[in-house]
């Protein structure tokens, strides 16, 4: 009988916490009654894809699920917004969210983060022919064997590629899109330029210049953890809790694992 008893006592013991998680869980969500307005960004295969009024990709799935597990609603911007600027409008609060943001102080002071939802990898992209001339060299060796490496305004590449680029100083190019270091690469104006993986593989395939341009292998780094990001001035706090909920139980129940596994699938990719 004292044995059974203990196995109640637990029981109940686990009932009320996960009671306590869901009443928590259900009067953050409450507080999420906003329409919140993320900036479309365009195609950025296999993230972000279709239109800005019917967006479909990985990172436009799972900000849907978030965001109606959350309480609240959505919706992308008409206009297709350049990443500098989506950051900038986010910071003064004329947009609510932003996709796929790996988390800086800066960006800190003016937006809140949920948990990561994902990781995300760079590398380097060179000319195929020039692919075992650059294969002997480490990231640091490749800092004094570039001549020129385009990047682009705005994005973030990790602690890795940071000093790399540190070390190259005035050698580093930035543009606006990496289709503008395709031609760059390919004129041999630079000798590589950073993409994230996969989509930057995707878009050179699209493009026609896989016989032309690759990643180079040695290159590959992982950077860390993206979020969604959240302005400050434009939300309360209570806001982003419930969004960061609505995260947190969409990978309890089940719904973030079958978003994963459709694009792993679909890319064949083990990675996210």
């Amino acid at each position: 009988m004292k044995l059974q008893s203990v196995v109640i006592k637990r029981k109940l013991c686990l009932f009320s916490v996960l009671f306590a998680l869901f009443v928590n869980s259900t009067a953050l969500m409450a507080e999420c009654n906003k329409e919140l307005v993320n900036g479309w960004g365009g195609r950025w295969e296999p993230f972000l894809m279709g239109t800005y009024d019917k967006p479909s990709g990985l990172d436009m799935e799972l900000l849907d699920a978030v965001v109606k597990a959350s309480g609240c609603t959505w919706r992308n911007t008409r206009l297709e917004i350049p990443w500098a600027r989506h950051l900038q409008w986010v910071k003064s609060g004329e947009l609510d969210l932003a996709t796929a943001v790996s988390w800086t102080q800066e960006r800190a002071e003016y937006a809140f983060f949920t948990k990561p939802y994902r990781n995300e990898y760079v590398a380097i992209y060179v000319r195929k022919t020039d692919v075992e001339k650059y294969s002997r060299f480490s990231l640091e060796e490749l800092a004094r064997e570039f001549d020129g490496i385009g990047i682009e305004f705005g994005n973030v590449y990790g602690n890795e590629m940071d000093v790399l680029l540190e070390a190259m100083g005035e050698r580093v190019q930035r543009v606006a899109s990496n289709k503008q270091n395709m031609a760059k690469l390919i004129g041999k104006r630079i000798d590589g330029y950073l993409g994230h993986i996969p989509y930057e593989s995707i878009e050179v395939r699209s493009k026609g210049y896989e016989n032309e341009i690759v990643t180079l292998p040695v290159s590959v780094v992982k950077t860390g953890s993206v979020h969604f990001m959240l302005s400050k001035i434009a939300n309360t706090e209570k806001i982003f809790r419930a969004l960061d909920a609505g995260l947190a139980k969409i990978k309890a129940d089940g719904t973030y694992d079958q978003i994963i596994k459709k694009y792993s699938d679909q890319y064949g990719l083990s990675y996210w």
